[in-house]
């Protein structure tokens, strides 16, 4: 039997001068109710970058938080030397942020991710459904997965 999280992803949020922020309206963008709607909740979030090696919108960080706009604007420092940054967010169980971030980065590998995913086998039965705008993240990313065996 499988622990599962579901995350329905928002996005993309575009990182500017001022911040993170909602920038357009319409089906391919967030709105800012989206963005009021994470900012202040345990979420999941990805940057995706467009990066000189890995091309067009890489995904290239996996983060956690338990209240995603305060740490989201931690990322500034780095975020600003980036071309173009889209980032994506979805709300998360604050008992599983833990898991579903290090399960997420062991499944995708993103570019700056590198330290802090700890044990596979610690996830066990963890099965992580992405809806939404969930960018290029696979839809169903489960512990028991081969690769994780």
């Amino acid at each position: 039997m499988s622990n599962l999280v579901e995350l329905d992803w928002k996005g993309p949020f575009r990182y500017l001068e001022k911040g993170l922020e909602a920038v357009g309206d319409g089906p391919h963008w967030a709105t800012a109710p989206d963005l009021k709607a994470i900012r202040n909740r345990p979420a999941i979030y990805l940057f995706c970058v467009d990066h000189p090696i890995h091309g067009h919108q890489a995904l290239a960080y996996i983060g956690r938080s338990s209240r995603a706009g305060g740490r989201l604007d931690q990322h500034e420092e780095w975020l600003r030397r980036e071309w173009t940054v889209s980032v994506y967010a979805a709300q998360c169980p604050k008992e599983h942020l833990e898991a579903v971030e290090g399960l997420l980065i062991y499944a995708h590998s993103p570019i700056y991710n590198g330290n802090g995913v700890g044990s596979p086998k610690a996830w066990n039965t963890l099965h992580v459904r992405n809806v939404g705008r969930f960018w290029g993240l696979f839809p169903d990313v489960l512990a028991s997965h081969p690769w994780n065996i």
